[in-house]
Parts: structure tokens; sequence; C-alpha cells
């Protein structure tokens, strides 16, 4: 109940309340991995509007606790990378996100943040490998939305890739 009232709340943007609601969930719970990992979440957007160290010391630590309570929950690798990611440490974030996908192959925003973290490294031929791994993967099923996204970020690349 705790973590689906806390993800409602997360969508809603509320992130403080989702974070009290994530909390009581692992409260009941100890080695409830989910209910860190959505803590983490919690932090990492808080560290997208506050870059400070401190907050990302904070969702690394809640993404590892989950990792090590879980180490193949594909979403704690995910949100560990991201959290690699904004602090400027891209070699870290794409092996996370690479372990993310070998995890769950399915995961959708792994792909899409590996491709974007490979392109900042300028490591453009990579990126467009990962992105087309994703369309090959999963195109038919994803929303409408999510293939206008894979389709615009594959043509940045592969423009850049092009030289373009």
């Amino acid at each position: 109940v705790w973590l689906n009232l806390g993800g409602a709340y997360f969508a809603l943007g509320r992130y403080d309340l989702a974070q009290e609601n994530f909390e009581k969930s692992v409260s009941l719970d100890k080695s409830f991995a989910l209910g860190y990992s959505n803590i983490g979440l919690v932090y990492l957007m808080k560290l997208v509007e506050d870059k400070r160290p401190a907050v990302a010391e904070e969702a690394l630590g809640y993404f590892d606790k989950a990792i090590a309570l879980e180490p193949r929950l594909a979403v704690s690798w995910n949100g560990r990378a991201s959290v690699e990611l904004t602090m400027g440490r891209a070699g870290q974030a794409v092996r996370d996100y690479a372990r993310a996908i070998e995890l769950d192959p399915d995961l959708l925003d792994a792909y899409i943040n590996i491709t974007i973290a490979l392109r900042g490294q300028g490591r453009t031929a990579e990126a467009l490998k990962y992105i087309d791994a994703c369309r090959d993967r999963m195109y038919p099923r994803l929303a409408a939305r999510d293939r206008e996204e894979v389709d615009r970020i594959r043509a940045e690349i592969k423009a850049l890739k092009d030289g373009g």
C-alpha cells in the first residue's frame, strides 16, 4: 500500500510525500529493495534540481542499499547510473546502465539513458548500437510517445555519427 501511494505521489511530482510513503514501506520490511530504490529515485529528482554532492550521495546510498538487497533489480542499477551521469561520472554510468539492460532487456529507460551517456562521451557508434537494439527488441510494443522519443534520439545519434 505505501509503495503504491508513494508511486502515485511521485507521479504527481509530490516528492516529499512520495518519500514519506516509500520510507513507510521500508520501515515495515527492512529488506524491501524496491522501497529503497524508490527513495533513491526521490533523491535523484532532488539532485536534478540541486546538484549538491550530498544529495547525490544520499541517492547513491539508497540505490546501493537496494542493489545489496536485490542485486538483480535493474531499476536500481538504472537509477544509480543516472546519479553517476548527473554528477559527471559517465564511465561508471555507462557500466551501470549496461548492467541494468543485462538484467532487464526490456527496460526502456536504461536504453535511452545509456544512449545519451554514450553520445555525451562522443561514442556515437556505441550509442547507435544501443538505440537500435532497443528498437529491434521493443519498438512494436512501445507507446507512440516512446516510439517518437526513440526515433528522435536515433536520428540525433545518426546525424552525429554521419557528421551532420
